[in-house]
């Protein structure tokens, strides 16, 4: 598989570190990763980490050389940078772009298959999920071996699983005030760090296995009638604490979706 990148930012790097990490030396040993001359420094040091990846001389040689082409530019920089290059009929364009799809299409043809993805960060370690639209067998798969593949049908099902992407760092958010209260109560920074650490992470691996009732079964089950857990729980929920959540995601969608927005 020989599969290019247009772009060179911090979510390509990501992809290409886990796709050249794979456990599957078959797949190993036919791929190959032609990066963007863009963000030099970081191109030239996937360059000579990975035998798979090359550095191309320009944009234009990555789409020309290759059948499979990722879109990795900035958002603000797309409009510049894609119409000065020419793309072929038969490409598969995977668009890592936070815009529909009716508006890369015309940047890209005349290219047709164009899917978008929306990876995070920690596929390099081949963890979290890949939203994508519309279904594409071989995008998914590409993607499922990196991370979870999530196909929709809907663009605004894409933007809704969206949203919750910007809760990573309002989670961290939420571990770091924490700590901070652990170490106010006279707990050394490491230790606080170490607890919450292990302690969120066991409950984001119980998330995983969540089917039935969903994540009202976990809390129900975390929940011992006259304990800590109900307790805190019943505060958060009369404070309306879980309401600012919610509302912030009604106002990461309202910025994600143009009203003119379609596939």
């Amino acid at each position: 598989m020989k599969i290019g990148f247009v772009g060179c930012g911090k979510m390509t790097e990501a992809i290409v570190q886990g796709l050249c990490t794979s456990s599957d030396t078959q797949f190993l040993s036919h791929l190959e990763v032609v990066l963007s001359p863009r963000s030099k420094e970081r191109s030239t040091a996937l360059a000579l980490q990975f035998r798979a990846c090359q550095v191309a001389d320009s944009n234009q040689q990555v789409v020309d050389t290759c059948d499979w082409v990722v879109l990795g530019v900035l958002p603000q920089h797309a409009e510049q940078i894609l119409p000065t290059i020419t793309f072929k009929a038969g490409q598969t364009i995977v668009s890592l772009l936070p815009r529909g799809l009716v508006d890369v299409r015309p940047l890209v043809a005349p290219a047709t298959e164009v899917v978008s993805a929306i990876p995070l960060p920690p596929v390099a370690r081949h963890l979290g999920p890949t939203a994508i639209f519309p279904p594409h067998k071989e995008v998914e798969a590409l993607f499922a071996r990196i991370s979870l593949p999530v196909p929709v049908n809907d663009i605004v099902h894409l933007r809704t699983l969206q949203c919750a992407t910007a809760l990573l760092a309002p989670y961290y958010g939420l571990l770091d005030s924490v700590a901070t209260w652990m170490q106010l109560q006279g707990v050394d920074q490491a230790t606080a760090s170490k607890y919450i650490g292990a302690l969120f992470h066991a409950n984001t691996v119980d998330a995983l296995k969540v089917d039935g009732d969903g994540y009202r079964e976990l809390c129900e089950e975390s929940v011992t009638v006259g304990g800590l857990n109900e307790q805190v729980l019943r505060e958060l929920r009369d404070t309306g604490a879980y309401q600012h959540w919610t509302q912030a995601l009604d106002h990461v969608f309202e910025r994600l979706t143009p009203k003119n927005e379609s596939s």
